[in-house]
């Protein structure tokens, strides 16, 4: 798939999550990327995916909100404030269809003692599907 072997090859702070029934599936991201968002962590309020879960309904475009609604908070420290740029597509499957999104954190700028290591329980991410 297109958007995996994106965020496997860029070099900018981005990821491909999957979405069904409101919850994360799995996640791919970037090496910049600054978390792993949980496999069944809830897709929070803000993101083009919950509102396709919520109203049915999917804008054509990408769309700007917070980046912590994809990034706890505490992992962008002091870029606490920056915006994540979503697109999403609905993946009509009969029976379990969901949402990919691609996210993008244009300006995030890795501070020199956050981890690369996402591994740990608060961030760690199965990545079977």
């Amino acid at each position: 798939m297109a958007a995996l072997r994106l965020v496997e090859l860029s070099t900018h702070a981005c990821a491909v999550a999957y979405t069904e029934a409101g919850r994360v599936r799995w996640m791919k991201p970037s090496r910049t990327f600054p978390a792993f968002v949980a496999k069944g962590t809830s897709v929070a309020p803000g993101s083009i995916a919950l509102d396709y879960f919520e109203k049915r309904t999917i804008p054509h475009v990408a769309r700007r909100t917070c980046a912590a609604c994809w990034v706890p908070a505490e992992v962008l420290g002091e870029q606490n404030e920056l915006e994540i740029v979503e697109h999403a597509q609905v993946i009509p499957e009969s029976g379990w269809g969901g949402v990919m999104s691609l996210l993008w954190i244009p300006g995030f700028v890795p501070t020199h003692g956050q981890k690369k290591d996402r591994t740990s329980p608060r961030t760690a991410m199965s990545r079977e599907v």
